[in-house]
């Protein structure tokens, strides 16, 4: 009988089996790969060695064992409908970069699960490559596995690899457990291959023989080598007696959990059991891929996960949970997996922030998107077919945020499906209009050759800016478009635009004193196109000319880069390490500086920010600026800037005390020779600009100094309208006002109550009978939304059963309120949301809602009594519509 180990002791156990013969135990590397561009995740245990596969002589060790945290996406729409397939799954291995071969692989694995394990030999087949003798010749003679439970099956089962475009590949065996005949199709010739779920695949032993290169040649590896992966999740399942891997020990907390807090919950219902096991899932998938910094976004990885955080999302819905609550399911997936991946530990919070603001941003439009998918079914229905269209589907993408692979389940789960070819064509038309649109941008950037001044091209674009803001130049080439010309210099003091920081400005100067003023500098490659537009009667005649930088604007500039520095530095002492540069602007008159991270910074946060480059600045470090190899760079903790490019020799700018770095990042701009020089720093604003990825802005030097008199003058404005004796009395004054706002506030509350009060009875005597259903219309004297919600709320109690439209005159605009009671949505049909839809377009307006109350705005006060009297028609029709024929 098996050992019924917990997924914690099979960790334990693969690991010292490995170990005790010879191999290396290594950590699990990253998901987001190392230095591999052609994977978006790590799929496989043998990412981390791909070039220990392709060179052996050169790997550090010869054997390996790990256990690796593995993500792939291929069968996301599968995962929770299957009793195996996961998104993110773990993955036992152990490899040999040209040590052993075939014949230990096997009989170690064999040794492994029989011997450790105690699974029952009887129960296991093996499959081979078609063409591998050697290896079902192993399986027959030297483990003792008979002929008839090993079978031979083609490319598409047993040969693997590469991971990735290119890598190491070759035929492999793969091992199986017979689950019983009760899980099989009843065939006579049922064996694995066969498409029923009754042998399941659990360790697959890859021989790699061959390096695939990127042309999709087999080149024979110098020598070959072993790679193993052991699915845990589905060896767990094996071990511990469960029909899924969804009931492993790992996994029950996660269902357990959802059961406890969701309100509906139907244990027997199959629907709802595949909504547990998508949430379990994508929980522990999520968790390990914010831990990594990968955030939601709409492309990549981000996308990855933003897909299945709404995947869950959506069956959270389903369940009963209208709150965020996948944010609470990340605490335990870290209270199972920190032992294991100790870094999970460091970023519990932030994990549950991101999950819990992009959660709660999504169920913000899930709402309007089911009701826009309702509508969409409905019209899919009417038109005698059961394919929704490629254009709904686009529009539920673009508009609100729908994949359309979760269209299609929701499809699927109404009897219907999509028409993704259609849907792709009309991405692909989006793509187009983006083409476009960028091309006739960049229409003026046609290429147009440069005229040379010697007639044949000559060095050019040295920058000569770090030292110098005046120097003779000689223009090289120009060329001219429409009232601008572009130039190339042999040498330039401008710092061209990049790596965050804006161009230089500044003018060129001949001897005669005419003066060109710069408009932009810009870097094309290796080139420095310099711009100035011409005005009266100018003219870019001589080659000779003074080149001088606006010297103020560019220690502006310089002030604002170095802070920056600073900033980036202070904000991963302040914040946390996870916080990485998502994009900048150096200016002379600001700093802007975009970081991935999950919430806004707290008022705490932003004082020990400034006070933290403040301090750097008022200590006037000396700012080094060196030049390296890129290897001394990261071995001395560089960090790169955003956007940058770099080559062999890097440019390290840092500020060092004797106990350390204050900050030390690679960049090519231009900085402050000592931090005294920024003069200032403060923090004027801070927002949000995408999922997971915060903003502030900054000023420095005498635009601080600036920023603060503006607030003084600011708060004497308010001093005074508020009659406060002194900057002192300002906080208690304009309490004092705030108090009173809110008294008043309540008093007219009290009065719209009254007028309720007063109105309702008289109202009840106006409901009339429309085709057997109690109706009332009605305009009310109140002026917000909340009002009539408490008038709607009475009148639904006092009427039983009805339906009721509405109206208020909020200010401006024309407020319409739809209900109608339980009992007429169940029995007849009827939907305030449909209903509030046709009555709003009377008033100019549109709105929607639930079922059973819709609220809608218009611009047209003067129909609201028209209004009124149509939703009466409108109702008519509609119960003719529902009437039974």
């Amino acid at each position: 009988m098996s050992r019924a180990l917990k997924t914690q002791e099979i960790r334990e156990e693969f690991i010292r089996f490995f170990v005790e013969r010879g191999h290396k135990a290594v950590p699990s590397s990253p998901l987001v790969p190392l230095d591999d561009p052609t994977l978006l995740f790590t799929s496989a245990g043998m990412v981390q060695f791909k070039s220990m596969f392709a060179r052996p002589a050169e790997a550090e060790y010869k054997r390996a064992t790990s256990v690796q945290k593995c993500f792939r996406a291929t069968d996301l729409e599968r995962v929770g409908h299957t009793p195996r397939h996961l998104s993110f799954f773990e993955m036992l291995g152990n490899f040999s970069f040209g040590d052993y071969f075939k014949r230990e692989a096997i009989a170690w694995a064999w040794e492994f699960v029989t011997q450790v394990l105690k699974m029952d030999p009887s129960k296991i087949w093996a499959s081979v490559y078609f063409e591998d003798d050697e290896a079902a010749l192993i399986w027959e003679r030297e483990v003792g596995l008979p002929a008839g439970r090993i079978v031979r099956l083609g490319k598409k089962d047993n040969f693997w690899g590469p991971a990735g475009a290119t890598g190491a590949c070759g035929p492999s065996s793969e091992m199986y457990w017979d689950l019983g005949p009760e899980f099989g199709c009843g065939g006579a010739d049922c064996k694995p291959g066969c498409e029923c779920d009754r042998y399941q695949e659990f360790w697959n032993l890859v021989f790699p023989q061959f390096n695939m290169d990127e042309t999709g040649t087999l080149n024979p590896l110098p020598k070959p080598g072993i790679d193993t992966g052991m699915g845990l999740e589905r060896l767990a399942q094996l071990l511990q007696g469960k029909n899924s891997v969804f009931l492993t020990d790992e996994f029950l907390p996660l269902r357990d959990a959802v059961m406890d807090i969701a309100p509906r919950v139907d244990a027997q219902n199959p629907k709802h059991q595949i909504a547990l096991n998508i949430i379990a899932e994508h929980a522990r998938a999520i968790t390990m891929l914010f831990a990594e910094g990968v955030y939601p976004s709409n492309e990549g990885r981000g996308y990855v996960a933003r897909r299945i955080l709404r995947r869950a999302a959506r069956r959270g819905k389903m369940l009963g949970l209208d709150e965020p609550f996948l944010y609470r399911l990340t605490g335990i997936v870290i209270d199972e997996l920190h032992k294991i991946y100790p870094e999970l530990e460091m970023a519990r919070d932030r994990i549950a922030k991101v999950t819990k603001a992009e959660e709660a941003r999504f169920l913000e439009t899930l709402e309007t998107g089911m009701r826009r998918f309702e509508d969409v079914v409905e019209k899919t229905r009417e038109q005698k077919t059961s394919v929704i269209s490629g254009t709904d589907v686009f529009t539920l993408y673009d508009t609100h945020g729908f994949p359309p692979d979760m269209t299609a389940e929701m499809a699927e789960e109404v009897g219907m499906s999509i028409d993704q070819v259609a849907f792709e064509a009309e991405m692909a038309k989006q793509v187009e209009r983006s083409r476009s649109l960028a091309a006739m941008h960049a229409e003026e950037e046609t290429n147009i050759p440069w005229t040379w001044t010697d007639g044949k091209e000559a060095p050019h674009s040295e920058f000569v800016g770090y030292d110098t803001h005046e120097t003779n130049v000689q223009v090289v080439a120009r060329r001219r478009r429409g009232d601008v010309w572009e130039f190339l210099l042999d040498k330039t003091p401008f710092y061209a635009e990049g790596g965050g920081q804006v161009a230089d400005r500044g003018w060129l100067t001949r001897d005669d004193g005419t003066t060109l003023e710069l408009t932009g500098v810009e870097k094309k490659g290796q080139e420095h196109v310099h711009r100035a537009r011409l005005t009266g009667g100018q003219d870019f005649s001589g080659n000779r000319f003074t080149a001088r930088v606006d010297a103020k604007a560019r220690f502006d500039t310089e002030r604002n880069h170095t802070a920056t520095h600073l900033l980036h530095a202070a904000l991963k002492r302040v914040v946390g390490t996870h916080v990485t540069q998502a994009g900048s602007l150096v200016a002379p008159d600001r700093l802007r500086f975009d970081f991935n991270h999950f919430s806004p910074l707290t008022p705490a946060q932003i004082r020990a920010i400034e006070d933290d480059v403040n301090s750097a600045i008022l200590s006037d470090h000396p700012v080094t600026k060196q030049v390296t190899s890129i290897d001394e760079a990261k071995k001395a903790g560089a960090v790169a800037m955003f956007g940058e490019k770099y080559g062999d020799r890097v440019r390290q700018v840092f500020v060092s005390t004797a106990t350390g770095d204050v900050s030390r990042e690679l960049c090519g701009g231009c900085h402050v020779r000592r931090t005294g020089e920024i003069g200032f720093f403060r923090i004027v604003s801070q927002e949000s600009v995408a999922a997971g990825v915060r903003r502030v802005e900054a000023v420095t030097g005498w635009n601080a100094v600036r920023h603060y008199r503006e607030e003084d003058e600011i708060l004497g404005r308010i001093e005074a309208s508020v009659r406060a004796g002194s900057i002192h009395d300002l906080e208690g004054r304009v309490q004092g006002v705030l108090d009173e706002n809110e008294r008043l506030k309540k008093d007219v509350a009290q009065l719209q109550k009254a007028i309720l009060n007063a109105s309702s009875g008289d109202i009840m005597d106006r409901i009339e009978m429309v085709d057997g259903v109690r109706f009332l219309a009605a305009e009310f004297p109140v002026s917000d939304a909340k009002a009539l919600r408490e008038a709607a709320d009475r009148l639904r109690d006092r009427m039983k059963s009805g339906v009721g439209i509405l109206a208020a005159r909020a200010g401006d605009k024309a407020a319409l309120l739809v209900f109608v009671t339980p009992d007429l949505v169940s029995e007849r049909g009827l939907r305030a949301d449909h209903l509030v839809k046709e009555v709003a377009k009377v008033i100019d307006g549109g709105g929607g809602g639930r079922p059973e109350l819709a609220t809608a705005g218009g611009k047209d006060l003067d129909k609201i009594p028209e209004a009124l009297e149509r939703g009466k028609h409108i109702l008519e029709s509609m119960l003719v519509k529902k009437t039974p024929a």
